[in-house]
């Protein structure tokens, strides 16, 4: 896989391509109780879906603002 060159414009891609890649070779249940995860988990968050489903905080003006949000 060829890194692209980082130049301050947008990358682009395909979110299936994305979750292929990073599933390869994991074992992917349909559902995941929380206290299932242990100490090895990773949580993936789709940005453009969470800034779609709860929209824009009102607070926040900058994508810093929007990220203490969630911290």
């Amino acid at each position: 896989m060829a890194l692209a060159e980082v130049n301050g414009q947008l990358c682009t891609g395909l979110k299936a391509v994305l979750a292929d890649v990073l599933t390869a070779d994991v074992e992917c249940p349909d559902r995941v109780e929380a206290t299932d995860l242990g100490d090895a988990a990773t949580l993936i968050i789709d940005g453009q879906a969470l800034v779609i489903a709860i929209g824009i905080p009102k607070t926040a003006s900058t994508f810093g603002d929007f990220a203490d949000v969630f911290i």
